[in-house]
């Protein structure tokens, strides 16, 4: 990255994004929910020290430490079944890498994976497995991953797996079936991109698409996760963050990172990251039709604006968040699901910060307005609202 992109990088942070915090309630809610789910793991730390220490004792034959590791896998503690599958990882992990044992690392792999319910699509160990047998059967990795594929692809683990698969694709050429992985993810993540898994969605992609030399499609990716980011500090400078990293790849001078930044907060600026394609895919897998089912299947209004950002159709996502400002007035979340909207839309914060100003105190012409005008269109005509249409 060059000295300008290092400087970009640093000064992303100071964009100018309005701050939303939650009700003290809110949190005390949250932090009694997670006291009261945590349940009976206190010895788990116990046993993955016990058991790191084990493999660490050089004064015990390695095969030695495998049997007595094995062992303490089968130790009744009190250990939820992620934990346990955790630790046959660790033996795997001992196995291979230190005494290369490939079919002892495969077989303690096997007996850890039915620990992991099907429920949770994927887990460290399926991608282990698929790392293995990548360097061992690449034929048998490639019929793993198809097996266990339809719920692999929609698993908030997902990446486990397809890291390695990706990579045992790229080492045979097979970029046309990389993009139609690629493309089926996509399709069955859509809605989840607005949550917080989903989001981190777009940074696991430009990751996977880094390391295959494919930049320019990463590109695509990082103005996606800009796009969905809320409109709040800590997303949007990570999301902003992401844009910025991703172009160092390609941006040898840094102007397109600078302009970038300054479009933030500077209208008059033009914002390069809208020249970036979105990123596009198999007709078959991302064509409009699709979209349009998703979008009425959507279970809450923050997934159909965020399919509908996707598909750039600015007034229908403004209308819709406008619409959780009237049937939520005690809620902040549509006054920022409008600023999210306007964000996504105008390549800056200016007017979406105006906006959560002009709801603050309502002085001037309010800038919904004139959002919903610049972006008319026949099927989403502006309904009066009483107290929003000033």
């Amino acid at each position: 990255m060059s000295n300008s992109n290092s400087k970009n990088f640093k000064n992303c942070t100071a964009l100018g994004i309005q701050r939303r915090k939650s009700s003290w309630w809110l949190r005390l809610l949250i932090s009694s929910c997670l006291l009261g789910c945590v349940g009976p793991v206190w010895s788990a730390p116990v046993q993955a020290e016990r058991l790191k220490a084990l493999l660490k004792d050089t004064s015990k034959a390695p095969e030695v430490r495998v049997r007595e590791a094995q062992s303490l896998l089968l130790d009744p503690a009190k250990m939820t079944p992620q934990d346990r599958a955790g630790l046959y990882g660790d033996l795997a992990i001992f196995q291979r890498w230190q005494l290369k044992d490939f079919e002892g690392a495969l077989q303690t792999i096997e007996a850890g994976l039915p620990l992991t319910p099907e429920s949770q699509g994927a887990s460290p160990l399926m991608g282990m497995k698929v790392d293995l047998l990548a360097k061992t059967d690449p034929e048998q990795a490639e019929a793993y991953v198809q097996k266990h594929w339809p719920r692999v692809k929609s698993s908030s683990a997902m990446m486990w797996v397809v890291r390695p698969y990706l990579a045992l694709l790229q080492s045979q050429g097979k970029t046309e079936t990389i993009t139609q992985v690629l493309g089926e993810i996509w399709n069955a993540n859509l809605r989840s991109l607005g949550d917080y898994r989903g989001r981190q969605l777009p940074g696991e992609w430009v990751k996977v698409l880094t390391l295959l030399a494919r930049e320019g499609e990463a590109l695509g990716y990082a103005r996606v996760g800009w796009m969905v980011a809320p409109f709040e500090e800590k997303e949007l400078n990570a999301a902003s963050t992401l844009v910025v990293k991703t172009w160092g790849a390609t941006d040898g001078d840094g102007s397109k990172t600078e302009a970038f930044i300054k479009a933030q907060t500077d209208a008059s600026v033009a914002n390069p990251l809208r020249d970036v394609k979105l990123p596009v895919f198999d007709e078959k897998v991302l064509q409009e039709q699709v979209l349009q089912e998703q979008v009425s299947l959507a279970k809450t209004p923050q997934e159909k604006i965020t399919l509908l950002i996707l598909q750039e159709q600015w007034r229908r996502a403004a209308l819709t968040a406008r619409g959780l400002m009237i049937e939520r007035p005690d809620s902040p979340e549509g006054v920022m699901q409008v600023a999210r909207v306007m964000k996504a839309a105008d390549g800056n914060l200016v007017r979406a910060n105006a906006f959560i100003e002009w709801v603050k105190k309502p002085q001037g012409a309010n800038p919904l307005l004139g959002f919903l005008d610049q972006h008319k269109d026949a099927e989403a005509p502006t309904e009066a609202v009483p107290g929003y249409n000033r």
